[in-house]
């Protein structure tokens, strides 16, 4: 009995010990948040209003962007502009931010096209409506100059 206790612990610590390592219980700034906020409170023109979540999927932590636009399509200079601003704040705790686009109207927009015209070849696709960009290829968009598209 004493020997199966003693197994017992010895699998929490490890248990323990792997969540810590890989990120699991890794925690964010409390104001990181905040900062990714921050940045996108005035949305760009072309976009109504930018809604900026977290969430989790697995060990990774992401930011969620949630673009309203004014229009019925998103454009590339439009999404540009918001992962220039993202990219630039966006904090280390981080490993991606999920893109979703909708009208004022609430139906959902691809992305997949507006991300071809910008050159973000990293973006992983979830749906046309929804895709993943890493957090890397964010920031080294964000700090790199980028061609005018329309």
């Amino acid at each position: 009995m004493g020997s199966r206790i003693r197994s017992v612990v010895v699998a929490a610590a490890v248990v323990g010990l792997l969540a810590t390592t890989t990120g699991c219980f890794r925690t964010a700034d409390p104001d990181a948040m905040e900062q990714v906020q921050g940045a996108v409170r005035d949305a760009p023109a072309g976009l109504d209003e930018i809604v900026v979540d977290e969430g989790t999927d697995g060990l990774s932590r992401y930011v969620l962007l949630e673009l309203r636009t004014t229009g019925d399509d998103l454009t590339a200079d439009v999404l540009g502009d918001t992962l220039e601003l993202v990219g630039r704040t966006l904090p280390e705790a981080y490993d991606s931010v999920q893109i979703v686009a909708r009208t004022t109207g609430d139906e959902r927009l691809e992305v997949s096209p507006a991300l071809t015209d910008l050159g973000l070849d990293t973006a992983y696709l979830v749906n046309p409506n929804r895709a993943s960009v890493p957090a890397p290829a964010l920031r080294a968009f964000a700090s790199s100059p980028r061609a005018t598209t329309g």
